[in-house]
């Protein structure tokens, strides 16, 4: 099952055509008025599917698809070895289909569910919208939109100040000071100064959003919700931290190039350097975490440490990249 979207420019919609296991399907996925002033997203499949999306974060959309298109009927291995078709199902039931959506502004990312299972994908490469003109005094201008068709907010890729060539070793070591600093200062709390303001409760109110996402989860589907109940993108990741600090059970998935049985510590690993990169850059976030695993290896040799980490470095250069990738209007899936 897979669904080919395509951008179109009239009306704020996004033409939707591509199959339904199997079988072709055409709608759209649009921005939606209701009469109380309220706005939401709607897809709409010509098959009979519709729904209207649960925003559970930045870009991040959950629909329950629900109409009149029938499941695929089955004839089971018996009945395929003897050459019988299945019927249509007569029940008059519609399959309950789920939608996971994630936009970006450039890309539209989308995985279908039925029971909890994935069932097929959504895709979509979007064109970038044309500046509007504007009329000044001084002749016309050219704005660039900052919302896309449906109405989330579009970042704008830009270079770094601080990570130019000659900045980035001085600022890597402004992090890296500061980083170490917060961990030796007199009241120190440790590791939890990186997760600044969060309370235990607003990590259980990120846990209720958390739960509508099917597992297990990605970095970025966490830092997504996150960034839905925070402001800024240095919050997020605070609360993002702080998610996993304080949710211990919850359903991660491998980051890329571990094999770790402990997920959940890579995770910590990885927002943890994407604070400090966001604070300063990957070299210095990378610097300090190089720095941990040395300590750590010095403290197992005294009998009292975990050791050196090579996954624990790989989970801290994807948390640097995450987080430096913030400051240069990327947001990395």
């Amino acid at each position: 099952m897979w669904l080919l979207l395509t951008a179109v420019a009239f009306g704020g919609e996004i033409e939707v055509r591509g199959s339904l296991e199997g079988e072709p399907v055409q709608g759209t996925v649009r921005r939606i008025f209701h009469p109380d002033g309220s706005k939401g997203i709607e897809v709409v499949l010509k098959n009979g599917l519709r729904g209207e999306a649960t925003k559970l974060g930045a870009g991040l959309y959950r629909f329950e698809l629900a109409g009149s298109a029938p499941a695929k009927p089955s004839v089971g291995l018996r009945g395929a070895l003897l050459g019988e078709e299945a019927s249509a199902s007569t029940s008059g039931d519609a399959p309950r289909l789920s939608l996971l959506l994630t936009n970006d502004g450039r890309e539209l990312t989308g995985v279908l569910y039925r029971d909890g299972q994935p069932v097929g994908n959504l895709g979509a490469q979007r064109r970038e919208q044309a500046p509007e003109a504007v009329q000044t005094r001084r002749g016309t201008r050219y704005r660039h939109p900052s919302q896309d068709e449906l109405g989330e907010p579009v970042r704008r890729e830009q270079s770094l100040t601080r990570n130019a060539p000659v900045l980035r070793q001085a600022t890597a070591t402004w992090g890296t000071t500061r980083a170490v600093w917060d961990l030796v200062k007199p009241g120190s709390r440790g590791l939890e100064e990186l997760r600044g303001a969060t309370t235990v409760e607003d990590t259980r109110r990120m846990r209720e959003r958390m739960n509508q996402v099917p597992a297990p989860w990605t970095p970025a589907q966490v830092f997504r919700v996150a960034r839905g109940l925070e402001p800024t993108d240095r919050a997020a990741l605070e609360l993002s931290f702080a998610f996993m600090v304080d949710q211990r059970d919850v359903p991660l998935r491998q980051l890329p190039g571990i094999d770790s049985p402990d997920v959940h510590d890579k995770f910590e690993h990885f927002f943890a350097s994407a604070i400090l990169a966001h604070r300063s850059n990957a070299s210095g976030s990378f610097a300090v975490g190089w720095i941990k695993e040395v300590v750590d290896e010095v403290n197992l040799q005294l009998g009292n440490g975990t050791g050196y980490s090579e996954d624990d470095l790989i989970a801290d250069a994807l948390g640097a990249e995450f987080g430096q990738g913030l400051l240069e209007g990327k947001l990395i899936d």
